[in-house]
């Protein structure tokens, strides 16, 4: 049974899964010794800037973080106060060298032990969207071309629906965070090619937060997944908590680390927005301190990003 939970939940995870591709058309460079425009120059890959690069130095806030102790008890606590009397004695426990997992009839709730992420995923809610697409939508065999299934395509609800039911689901599970905002916003459309029509296949969104109005990107954040029934099939949580270490510092410039990109990519890139904003690491790992970034947008809706560490120039995401 595990095993195929562990399937049906890679085949969630892979739904969702976005895949950007750019055609670029021009290749630049930085000039580190004049500070320089950009100007091309020959290697594998390419960079395209659409907008300016900040050359100043930047100083801002430096933030500590502290990283749980994750026993059952904090567990029981956190599960109880996002999923309130979730936990009862149907509920089953396990233990493993990650995470310690809750387990009840088709949900499961996982904790990560290094940073006390939560994962929740609801199986029966798969299920229904999958049954729901083989009985109206995929399977030729068992679509008649009339206008009720038509309406069935009809009937589903669109990406604004799905969000105002994200907002009130984290609402109502852990509350939501000051200065969060909406990072990703992603649709998969599927064909019915019987019918001749799209409909969707799942709504992704991601909730990321700001720190003196800086962004922080990486692993904390909400995602979470809602089938076009309206269902919840997945919800990721991960809000670190974050102290004020009352000093600051001095960053490299924008331009220095373009430069660096633009030598370390592995893929080409268009960049269409900078900011400076903080890195927190993935759910597996712990993590003392923000790391400050430079953020490189990739897209036009600027939710797929490089960032670059503003202290010591490496790629630390994208």
């Amino acid at each position: 049974m595990n095993r195929k939970i562990f399937m049906i939940l890679s085949i969630v995870f892979l739904s969702v899964t976005i895949i950007s591709a750019m055609l670029i058309e021009s290749l630049i460079t930085i000039d580190e010794m004049n500070g320089g425009e950009p100007h091309g120059i020959n290697t594998s890959y390419n960079t395209t800037y659409n907008v300016s690069i900040p050359r100043d130095t930047p100083k801002i806030n430096t933030y500590e973080l502290t990283n749980p102790d994750v026993s059952q008890q904090y567990c029981s606590i956190l599960i109880n106060n996002t999923y309130n009397r979730w936990i009862d004695n149907k509920t089953r426990i396990k233990n493993t060298n990650d995470s310690i997992i809750y387990l009840k009839d088709n949900e499961t709730i996982d904790i990560n032990k290094m940073s006390g992420r939560l994962d929740y995923s609801n199986i029966s809610a798969f299920f229904k969207w999958n049954d729901y697409q083989n009985k109206y939508l995929l399977n030729p065999q068992n679509i008649e071309l009339n206008i009720s299934n038509v309406d069935k395509i009809n009937s589903l609800i669109n990406s604004s629906v799905a969000y105002n039911i994200s907002i009130e689901y984290m609402r109502t599970h852990g509350g939501l965070p000051q200065n969060m905002f909406l990072y990703q916003n992603r649709t998969i459309n599927v064909k019915c090619y019987s019918l001749n029509i799209s409909y969707p296949s799942n709504y992704l969104f991601r909730f990321q937060r700001t720190i003196d109005s800086h962004p922080i990107l990486g692993g904390e954040g909400v995602v979470l997944t809602i089938s076009p029934l309206g269902d919840i099939l997945s919800y990721y949580l991960l809000w670190r908590n974050v102290i004020n270490s009352s000093k600051s510092i001095t960053v490299i410039s924008a331009l220095d680390s373009a430069n660096y990109l633009n030598k370390h990519i592995t893929k080409n890139i268009t960049v269409e927005k900078i900011e400076i904003g903080y890195y927190s690491n993935q759910d597996d790992e712990t993590q003392y301190q923000l790391s400050p970034v430079w953020i490189f947008y990739t897209n036009k809706e600027y939710d797929l990003c490089t960032c670059v560490d503003a202290v010591n120039s490496n790629i630390i995401y994208g």
